[in-house]
C-alpha cells in the first residue's frame, strides 16, 4: 500500500504501477499463483486482479462475523491461511486468535478449517512436503500440513528460538518456498501500565506486563480497566474479567462495568468483577457497523469509527432498529474519537487519504457542526474528566496538553504544550484508547513497552526443512 493506492513494481527495476484504490485500512495481503490479490480490511476480505481493477468484497459467511488478518496464499492459487478472531470489530483485546485454512473461489471463502489456536499469523512453505510455520512463546515452530485432510499432523518442531512478535497481529518472520527462513530476534512486544506525573517522572505501575490495547480509569480513580483485566495502582496482580466481551468502561456511578459482545449485545456486570454478565440491550446490527471507541457520559451512545476508517459514527444503545448517526465524514482517515465530559463535543484525529497532513480536531455534536483543528499531527487524544484539558501523543511520541476553557456556548483552546517525552507506546490502532488521566491531570497512565535490546540484524536459516 502507498497512501490510498495498492502499488506493484516489476522486479528488479520496474516502475511503480497502481493496481487499485484501497477501500479502507488493511492488515496484510497476498498474491496468488493465479493472479488474484487478497487483502484484509480487518473485518472483511477483498480481492482484486493483479492486473488491476476494483476491489470486490469476499463473501465470508461460511465463517461469519469476525476479524480476518494477514491472508497468505498457498501454492496453487485458491487455498490460503489467515488469522481469525470470532468476536467481531473491536474485540481484539487479548491477542487470542485462530489460524484457519480456507479456499477462495468465485469471491467466496469456502471450506474453512481450523488448524491451530495462536496469537499471531502463520505462513506456509511447500519445502519438505509442506509445513505451516508459526511463533508461540517467542519461538518459531513448524508443523506438517496435510492439504487433503486440511489438518496439521505430527508434533510441532522447534525451528528458531527468540523471534519478535506483536500478539494479536503477526510475528517478525517470513519463509520462502524452498524453506529459507528470515526473522528478527526478540520476544513478544508487551507493555506495562506506567504512571507518570506531569513532568514525566515515573511514580508507579499497575499490573504485570501484557498485551494492552485499551485502558480506562474508574470514576473513583482507584482501578484501571486494561483490556479485560482490572488493575490496582502499584499492585502486580490483576483480576480477569469474562472473555468474549469488549469492556469499554464503567457506568457513571462506578457500580457497573459496561461492554458489548458478539454479535450485538450490550452487556453489564458488577464493577467488583464478579457475578453474572447481564444483557441490557441488543444493538441490532450495531457491533458489526462500527469499531467501538467510547461510551457517552450518559451511557446511551456508543462512539466509534466505521469499518473502513473513513467516518465516525454514534450508535444509540437504547434504540435497536436505529441506524448509526454519522458524526464525521470528510473523506479523510479518522480515528480515536472521544466524547467530552459533558457529551456535547468529540475530539478525534484525521489525516488525508494519502497519509500526509494530519491533526486533532474538535467539533460539536450532533453533526453537522463546524470543526476546529486544535493541533497539527498527534493521536490518542484523551479529554480530562473536568473538561479543562485534552492530552494527546504527538507525532514525535511526546505527551502534550491543550488547555480548554468554556466560552459561552463554545470552547476556547490554548496552545499545545509539551509535557514530557520518552513514551514507548506499541500496538495502537484507529480506535485504541491507551492513555488515561486523573481528573486533576496530575497522574497520566500509559502502557509502556517492556524494553528489549534493539536488533537491526535480520537472521537467515537455510536448508533446515527437509
Amino acid at each position: 500500500p502507498a497512501g490510498d493506492q495498492l502499488i506493484k513494481v516489476a522486479m528488479p527495476d520496474g516502475a511503480p504501477q497502481s493496481v487499485a484504490k484501497l477501500p479502507g485500512a488493511s492488515r496484510g495481503g497476498s498474491w496468488s499463483d493465479k493472479g488474484a490479490i487478497l487483502f484484509s480490511l480487518v473485518t472483511d476480505l477483498s480481492t482484486v486482479p493483479g492486473s488491476g481493477g476494483n476491489f470486490e468484497p469476499v463473501d465470508v459467511s461460511a465463517l461469519g462475523t469476525g476479524t480476518y488478518l494477514y491472508p497468505d496464499f498457498l501454492p496453487g492459487g485458491e487455498d490460503f491461511l489467515f488469522l481469525y478472531k470470532n468476536t467481531g470489530p473491536g474485540f481484539n483485546q487479548d491477542g487470542d486468535g485462530d489460524v484457519y485454512l480456507a479456499t477462495l473461489r468465485d469471491k467466496k471463502l469456502i471450506n474453512p478449517a481450523l488448524l491451530l489456536k495462536n496469537a499471531t499469523a502463520a505462513h506456509f512453505t511447500p519445502a519438505g512436503g509442506g509445513s505451516v510455520l508459526f511463533v508461540r512463546d517467542d519461538n518459531l515452530y513448524s508443523q506438517k500440513l496435510n492439504r487433503s485432510t486440511r489438518t496439521l499432523e505430527g508434533e510441532a518442531k522447534l525451528a528458531v528460538k527468540g523471534v519478535r512478535s506483536l500478539p494479536g497481529q503477526q510475528a517478525d518472520f517470513s519463509v520462502a518456498g524452498n524453506g529459507t527462513v528470515v526473522w528478527r530476534p526478540g520476544h513478544a512486544a508487551l507493555s506495562q501500565v506506567t504512571i507518570f506525573d506531569r513532568r514525566g517522572n515515573q511514580i508507579g505501575t499497575a499490573g504485570p506486563p501484557g498485551l494492552i490495547s485499551s485502558l480506562r480509569l474508574s470514576p473513583d480513580e482507584k482501578q484501571l480497566l486494561a483490556n479485560r483485566w482490572l488493575l490496582d495502582e502499584n499492585q502486580q496482580g490483576r483480576l480477569a474479567l469474562p472473555a468474549g466481551v469488549v469492556w469499554l468502561g464503567w457506568s457513571t456511578d462506578g457500580l457497573k462495568l459496561l461492554g458489548f459482545r458478539n454479535p450485538d449485545q450490550f452487556v453489564e456486570m458488577s464493577a467488583a468483577g464478579s457475578g453474572e454478565i447481564r444483557q441490557s440491550q441488543s444493538l441490532g446490527r450495531g457491533s458489526n457497523r462500527l469499531i467501538a471507541g467510547d461510551i457517552s457520559p450518559d451511557g446511551k451512545r456508543l462512539l466509534g469509527i466505521s469499518l473502513g476508517g473513513n467516518s465516525i459514527l454514534a450508535e444509540n444503545m437504547r434504540e435497536t432498529a436505529a441506524e448509526p448517526t454519522v458524526l464525521v465524514q470528510t473523506g479523510e482517515i479518522v480515528g480515536t474519537p472521544r466524547f467530552s465530559p459533558d457529551g456535547r463535543w468529540i475530539v478525534y484525529y484525521a489525516r488525508d487519504i494519502q497519509g500526509q497532513a494530519s491533526g486533532l480536531y474538535v467539533q460539536p455534536i450532533p453533526w453537522p457542526g463546524q470543526r476546529r483543528q486544535i493541533a497539527t499531527g498527534g493521536s490518542l487524544p484523551e479529554w480530562r474528566k473536568d473538561g479543562k484539558e485534552i492530552l494527546y501523543v504527538t507525532a514525535e511520541g511526546d505527551i502534550a496538553s491543550i488547555p480548554v476553557e468554556p466560552e459561552g456556548n463554545s470552547l476556547r483552546f490554548g496552545t499545545p504544550q509539551k509535557l514530557f517525552s520518552g513514551g514507548r507506546i506499541i500496538g495502537t490502532g484507529t480506535a485504541s484508547r491507551v492513555m488515561a488521566v486523573s481528573r486533576d491531570g496530575s497522574r497520566i497512565y500509559l502502557p509502556q513497552a517492556v524494553e528489549q535490546p534493539d536488533s537491526n540484524m535480520i537472521h537467515i536459516k537455510m536448508g533446515w526443512l527437509k
